[in-house]
């Protein structure tokens, strides 16, 4: 009798279709630049990859890197089976100095997207500009969110069904890094000019840093960030935090938060995606390699519809330094990406991926994506269309030096 259940169970439950990827497309880059952190979302009929576009224009370097700084926010549609639809990269920022690590989420109609931005020409700012689904710029001179004293890095963004809710590390009180938050409406308007402080740790000097998001589109998201204490007894201090947001207008209250979350000391949560009742976490990590905490717990965590744990596991199968990682929620499962470093003779980067289901288990397991020796492959994102459609982005470093780095796209069926 309990053979003939288990036959049961099993047939009810049948096993998820191994993801399939398309060949490797490289995308036109913008004004011969570098290509840089690539971020991408879904919306609409297709999807929208945003990227750095150079960090420095040419001049002399007697002058002062000022001068030299020079780096903008490009943009391509894609279609839904991954094909460009421009010829030519959009200029979503071109302002002046540097705008760099842009992300970008979609709602209500419009994608945002948004950036750290030193136009101000001391400290970084967060900007934001929409683009819409037919490819248009709304905001060409962009959209200030917050600027002032001290740097405003580091922007995440996603959408709760109501608003576009962007979060960044604050370092306006000139002593620790704090984290600040402002939702942004679909029409370009910030309901909280400058933001507000979500969460902060001055008297015990620690900096908050590295926010990351998801949201199920019902009006929370849930908030992960890492936690860095100069002095005292680092290894007692979580490497993380978690809370729900409600809101986040100055009425708003917190309605959850937690203080264990994290695998080790020195490993940040980078990324975070919901999915069908809970969530996914990704960490970096230096485990195995470098002289990062190597006895981590995992690079990985499970997480259910509450903020609670399930699971810690490594995304890979194995413990291994991974870099830049990225999450994403298919409708099926969690699918993650992450950079990789191989080892075996001349050190190069990779691109990895595998899926996770809600209880932190691997459903299919790691396989790289790109990246040798001759050709690196670089800082990967991913976003899901949740009908199993995935786009995995990341930087294609060239074997030539006067080739640009290019956003490189493989499309997962």
């Amino acid at each position: 009798m309990k053979y003939s259940f288990l036959y049961l169970l099993l047939v009810a439950a049948p096993a998820l279709a191994q993801t399939s990827f398309s060949e490797e497309r490289l995308l036109p880059v913008h004004s011969e630049q570098d290509a840089y952190a690539p971020h991408a979302a879904a919306g609409g009929e297709g999807f929208l990859v945003v990227w750095q576009s150079g960090r420095f224009s040419s001049g002399d370097l007697r002058g002062g890197l000022k001068s030299l700084a020079a780096a903008d926010v490009a943009g391509l549609r894609l279609d839904k089976n991954g094909v460009p639809r421009e010829s030519a990269p959009l200029s979503i920022s071109s302002a002046p100095d540097m705008q760099t690590n842009p992300r970008v989420a979609f709602g209500g109609g419009v994608f945002l997207v948004v950036w750290q931005d030193m136009r101000g020409g001391r400290d970084w700012d967060v900007f934001g500009a929409r683009v819409s689904e037919a490819g248009e710029v709304l905001d060409p001179q962009g959209i200030e969110i917050a600027s002032g004293v001290g740097n405003q890095a580091l922007p995440e963004v996603a959408f709760n069904g109501e608003d576009f809710l962007v979060v960044w590390q604050d370092f306006r009180s000139r002593k620790n890094y704090e984290l600040f938050g402002a939702r942004v409406t679909s029409a370009g308007a910030v309901r909280e000019p400058q933001g507000v402080a979500l969460d902060s740790d001055l008297t015990h000097s620690a900096h908050l840093i590295t926010p990351t998001l998801a949201s199920h589109a019902a009006g929370k998201a849930f908030l992960l960030y890492g936690v860095m204490v100069w002095s005292g007894a680092a290894g007692s201090t979580p490497p993380a935090r978690g809370l729900f947001l409600d809101g986040i207008g100055p009425g708003a209250r917190t309605s959850y938060q937690e203080t264990g979350y994290g695998p080790g000391r020195n490993a940040v949560p980078i990324a975070l995606a919901a999915g069908a009742g809970g969530f996914l976490a990704l960490w970096r990590t230096d485990a195995t390699a470098g002289r990062g905490d190597a006895p981590n717990a995992g690079n990985a965590m499970a997480l259910d519809g509450t903020g609670q744990v399930v699971k810690r596991f490594f995304i890979g199968g194995a413990e291994k330094r991974i870099q830049s990682p990225g999450a994403c929620y298919d409708g099926a499962r969690f699918r993650a990406v992450w950079q990789e470093t191989d080892t075996s003779q001349v050190p190069f980067q990779m691109v990895r991926t595998s899926a996770a289901n809600a209880a932190g288990e691997l459903v299919e397991g790691a396989v790289t994506l790109s990246g040798d020796a001759g050709r690196p492959a670089a800082a990967p994102q991913v976003t899901c269309m949740g009908d199993g459609t995935v786009l995995v982005v990341y930087e294609r470093h060239p074997d030539q030096a006067d080739t640009p780095i290019a956003i490189a796209v493989r499309l997962g069926t």
